[in-house]
Parts: C-alpha cells; structure tokens; sequence
C-alpha cells in the first residue's frame, strides 16, 4: 500500500502471529469513514445508521466538536478500552476520522493497541475513504463529476 508518508504493508499493521493463536473471538466490530474534510463522512454514517438500526446498532466515535486536533490515536484507543469492558457482546463501532489522516495510521491505532486484550477484541471489518470529487483538485483544475 503506497501513502504520502511512505510504503506500508500489511505485515506492519497485522497482529504478531503468535498471538493470533492465543487470541479471543472478536467482538468489537469497527468500520473506519475517513476522508479530508468536506468528504461527507457524516452523511455516509447517518446513511448507514439509519439503514441498519432495525438489525444493527452503531457505537459512532467521532472527533470531538471544535476540537483542534486532527486525529489521536490515544482517544482511539481509549474509547476501545471502555467499550471492550462492556461484556462479551458483539458491538458495531463507527469510526468517522474528517482529517488529513493516513488509513494506515487509524488501523495501526487499533491493531497495536498496547492492551493486548482489546486488541484481541478489535475487528476492523471494513475501511472506506470518502472523497467529494468537488474537493479533488489535480494540477490546479477541479475534477468534474461525469
């Protein structure tokens, strides 16, 4: 996988294979919304919420409102702690990150959580970049939709 920051591969963000081994069945399910700001990321999880609340309940942990920090993995990692203390239950988190963040950052943020028994619990189940096209410029001419 090729970044802005450099080449990540997937050995970097996967879990030790001796402790797959040992691990539990997961049951903190998370699915990452990242994109740059303007991305749409909170229309897409409404979307999706709103679309699923019959069969599946979403936790949504999202950046704190004003906040001036792009993306902490630390608050990441610990709203995991609290919620992996809520039982063995299955729980569907949403992860909406609106910053210029790299995907590799986030789930590296939960695949290395330093509590090994949340990091057993976590489960990235699916990744998805929002991109408004409006806000996607390539050598200084906007994209236009076709």
């Amino acid at each position: 996988m090729l970044s802005s920051l450099g080449k990540f591969t997937y050995n970097q963000l996967d879990v030790n294979p001796a402790m797959k081994a040992e691990s539990l069945d997961p049951f903190i399910f998370i699915t990452l919304l990242i994109g740059i700001p303007g991305g749409n990321q909170e229309k897409i999880c409404s979307i999706i919420t709103e679309g699923t609340k019959e069969d599946h309940h979403f936790i949504v942990l999202r950046q704190p409102l004003g906040s001036e920090e792009l993306f902490s993995a630390n608050n990441l990692q610990k709203a995991l702690q609290m919620l992996s203390k809520r039982g063995n239950d299955p729980i569907r988190v949403m992860v909406i990150v609106s910053a210029y963040v790299e995907v590799p950052e986030v789930v590296a943020a939960i695949v290395h959580h330093p509590d090994k028994l949340v990091r057993q619990s976590c489960h990235v189940s699916s990744v998805s970049t929002c991109i408004d096209l409006r806000n996607l410029f390539i050598s200084n001419q906007t994209c236009s939709q076709r």
